[in-house]
This record gives C-alpha cells, sequence and structure tokens, in this order.
C-alpha cells in the first residue's frame, strides 16, 4: 500500500488470477486495502478473479465496492497505466 501512495502511482491492482481460495481474513484485508485507497484518492481494483473466489466476493459485496476486470491489460488500462 505504500508504494500505491505514490503521487504518480493510480492506485493498486491486485492480480486474482492465481488464488484459488481464501479465507475470511483475506476479505478483512481486501477491505482495509480498499479503505486505505479511498483514503489517499487511489483506485483498488480486482482481476483475473477465478470463479469461486469471484463468487465469494460476489456474495460478499466486496466487489461491489471496487473495480473488477477480466484482464490485467484491462485494469492498467483503466487505471492509466500503459502495458508493456
Amino acid at each position: 500500500m505504500h508504494e500505491a501512495s505514490d503521487a504518480e502511482s493510480p492506485g493498486l491492482m491486485l492480480d486474482m488470477g492465481e488464488t484459488e481460495y481464501f479465507g475470511c481474513g483475506f476479505i478483512r484485508v481486501l477491505l482495509r486495502c480498499l479503505r486505505q485507497a479511498r483514503k489517499i484518492h487511489k483506485t483498488f481494483a480486482l482481476c483475473r478473479l477465478r470463479v469461486l473466489p469471484g463468487d465469494v466476493l460476489k456474495t460478499t459485496r466486496v466487489c461491489a465496492l471496487c473495480e473488477t476486470f477480466e484482464t490485467r491489460e484491462e485494469a492498467l488500462e483503466a487505471m492509466g497505466k500503459a502495458t508493456v
């Protein structure tokens, strides 16, 4: 989160492509990151959500609180970063 507070950073993107499972503690961490990003006026986005984790985040309404993207490229483009 420290790097996301950099003036040139548009925010924080979390690539969930390798995440198959997580517990309630991870949701707590996501919510803290989201709150911190909002506090410093930065974007918080999730990308490459797998089916089960995506369903959990939709059910808990976490996805309603942040932007979600199918691919990293879409997320980076939306956040104003050029992809390499």
